[in-house]
């Protein structure tokens, strides 16, 4: 299922304007992505492995960092800036990976089980396929999940 909004997707530059614009939204939500050392954001982003959703005016609407194997494409951050969710960003962003890499068997990702987020998966086409234990000092669950691209395991 794809969404009808309406924006571009811009492979982020490192040591971009842009770049600092992605870095600083991940920073804001490091509490449920995690913390990325800004080292690690331009050398994803050298690798044409970061995505922004630009709106037609040019406005930041989100980013997706990724990596991909040879089997499947691994989302490491899903952010949409907080004043733009809602509007079909997320699912546009995984859509877009989707039809790039239509190649790979799925697109999987990791996400605590305890953020709340164990509806909204399901709705970007994502399955649940089991829980493992992160690294956290506390030890909280991930909830691995996975959306088929329709090709065989």
């Amino acid at each position: 299922m794809t969404t009808d909004l309406v924006c571009n997707c811009v492979e982020v530059a490192p040591d971009s304007e842009l770049l600092a614009r992605v870095i600083a939204l991940g920073d804001r939500h490091k509490k449920t992505i995690g913390m990325l050392p800004h080292a690690a954001f331009r050398e994803y982003a050298s690798q044409g492995r970061v995505w922004a959703a630009v709106d037609p005016a040019d406005d930041f609407l989100g980013y997706v960092l990724f990596r991909d194997t040879v089997h499947d494409v691994k989302v490491v951050h899903l952010v949409v800036d907080t004043q733009k969710q809602h509007g079909g960003v997320a699912r546009w962003l995984i859509d877009q990976l989707a039809k790039k890499f239509r190649g790979s068997a799925a697109l999987v990702l990791k996400c605590r089980t305890d953020y709340g987020l164990n509806d909204f998966w399901p709705r970007l086409g994502f399955q649940r396929i089991g829980d493992i234990p992160g690294r956290s000092n506390d030890g909280h669950l991930l909830t691995i999940w996975r959306r088929s691209n329709g090709h065989p395991d």
